[in-house]
């Protein structure tokens, strides 16, 4: 779990913070959950509008951006019909 391969790195009771980039669901599959339940600040961010529900849901900070190489002003973000593969920007 990577929780567990983070919280090595640390002493004991250590609380961080970290940026989750790219944040996907709060819990389900989500492999930092761990921190958050042991009182790390997480950053997340994602753009995924259903995603970003949850968290409010759930009273978690999350910013909605998304990301591109290029600095190309404003795009269209396109949310997969299938919540488990890739969105993308177009």
């Amino acid at each position: 779990m990577l929780t567990d391969e983070i919280l090595k790195y640390f002493p004991e009771g250590y609380k961080g913070t970290i940026i989750e980039i790219g944040a996907g669901f709060p819990k389900m599959g989500n492999p930092i959950f761990g921190l958050r339940e042991k009182g790390w600040n997480i950053i997340s961010i994602e753009p995924n509008p259903v995603f970003c529900a949850e968290y409010k849901a759930l009273k978690y900070p999350i910013l909605k951006y998304a990301c591109y190489s290029e600095d190309a002003g404003e795009m269209d973000f396109i949310v997969t019909p299938n919540g488990l593969s890739a969105s993308m920007l177009v």
